[in-house]
């Protein structure tokens, strides 16, 4: 018989798996950039000048310029051995153009000196203010006190948050991120106005794309897109879960009313995870994934690539809506390897049983599923202007499962006093 019951029930069922399966990609669903990304403006040398050290920094910064909108500021820890990093990235930080004005708040190492030799190279810059993280702090991560005295040093309500090791993609990123600043001032449920909550538009928060340069592993960048398009996503159309990167905007006040990191001041890393978990409100977090809001990371070592990703292992259990943001990711990835093992779990029994339709059915469920999101991943990638092969995507999808895996059998092993700044 050419069609019997199994090879109907088989084949159907087949074929809409692969179908479903495919409609559930993270690529599909997440509103990607209108525009392709243009190649990056070369950083610029920034006027040496000497820098405010005022820690208190209680001098109203004049708005510096006369487009509307509003002052920013800038805001950039680094870390002891990140000198090098600082040189090369302050000067495009410096140079943005963003007629409202800005400043550049460094927080730095108390007694890091190569640190401190850059930013006195910069002496006299009126955008540039420097403080420092003084060597005594124990018992709190000392990344997040540099982000908390950063903040209170800040003179403006809105703060740019990046790190060292990143760089804007173009000298309109902050006017890119400002323009979200309005964003999002009626609720999406029922059309009514939300609060403002204090100067500068409806929105509280904006989370800005960011991914590795060229230089890194087309893994590693493929990994970050994807999981970028699962927050984002989220943040659309509820609340903020994280931020993947370091791109965010939030307001100086509510920093300050919610007592900044406390309650997780004790885990060593997470700075951007805790900040937009703590802070995100429903439908009043923006997005920016515009080419010009990009920011790029500084390719990150195979060491310095798994560390984040067991670090993240142990923040994600302090984390509000965890286990609702871990949902859709593990349906999707139920179903990818649900649907490729059906078709060859179907195919071999098919071929086992002389059924040759069924077989055929098989190869062309798999080859769809696999042309289907090959074809939905190609177009994110393609609009966030990575450079990754299309023969890769569909084994990257794949084995997304057994990197976690590998990453959870480190977690465990690995000893969880690091994770925290109480060594007991």
């Amino acid at each position: 018989m050419i069609f019997d019951t199994i090879t109907l029930i088989l084949g159907a069922a087949v074929l809409l798996l692969a179908v479903l399966t495919a409609l559930l990609s993270p690529f599909r669903r997440d509103k990607l950039p209108e525009t392709s990304k243009e190649p990056s403006e070369e950083p610029s040398e920034a006027p040496s000048a000497d820098i405010a050290t005022d820690e208190t920094n209680q001098t109203p910064l004049p708005s510096g310029g006369v487009g509307g909108g509003y002052p920013l500021t800038l805001l950039v820890t680094v870390q002891n051995k990140q000198a090098h990093l600082l040189r090369r990235h302050l000067p495009q930080l410096l140079s943005q153009e963003y007629e409202a004005g800005y400043e550049v708040v460094v927080v730095a190492e108390k007694g890091d000196s190569d640190t401190e030799d850059i930013l006195n190279s910069y002496a006299g810059n009126p955008l540039l203010y420097a403080t420092y993280v003084p060597d005594s702090s124990r018992y709190m991560s000392r990344k997040k006190l540099a982000i908390t005295l950063g903040v209170k040093a800040a003179h403006n309500e809105w703060i740019v948050m990046t790190d060292a090791y990143c760089s804007p993609a173009g000298n309109h990123w902050l006017q890119a991120l400002a323009s979200h600043i309005a964003d999002n001032t009626t609720n999406e449920a029922n059309q009514t106005p939300l609060p403002s909550g204090g100067a500068g538009g409806g929105c509280s928060l904006i989370i800005g794309y960011s991914n590795y340069d060229d230089e890194a592993r087309p893994y590693y960048r493929f990994e970050r897109l994807q999981q970028a398009c699962y927050t984002m996503r989220e943040a659309r159309r509820a609340t903020a879960y994280r931020a993947m990167g370091c791109n965010v905007v939030f307001r100086k006040s509510e920093f300050i009313e919610g007592d900044g990191y406390r309650g997780n001041l004790e885990h060593t890393r997470g700075e951007y995870d805790f900040l937009v978990n703590k802070y995100a409100r429903r439908h009043l977090t923006a997005v920016a994934n515009e080419p010009e809001a990009w920011v790029i990371d500084d390719a990150p070592t195979r060491h310095e690539w798994r560390s984040r990703h067991i670090y993240y292992m142990h923040t994600r259990k302090h984390l509000a809506r965890s286990f609702r943001h871990r949902l859709l990711p593990f349906i999707d990835e139920f179903a990818l390897h649900l649907c490729f093992l059906a078709a060859i779990g179907i195919g071999v029994f098919a071929g086992l049983t002389s059924r040759w339709i069924l077989l055929g059915i098989s190869i062309v469920a798999l080859v769809l599923n696999i042309c289907l999101r090959t074809s939905f991943a190609r177009k994110a990638v393609r609009a966030y202007g990575e450079d990754i092969a299309s023969w890769r995507l569909y084994p990257y999808e794949l084995s997304g499962i057994w990197h976690k895996l590998y990453q959870h059998l480190r977690y465990w092993r690995a000893n969880k006093t690091d994770f925290t700044t109480h060594k007991v």
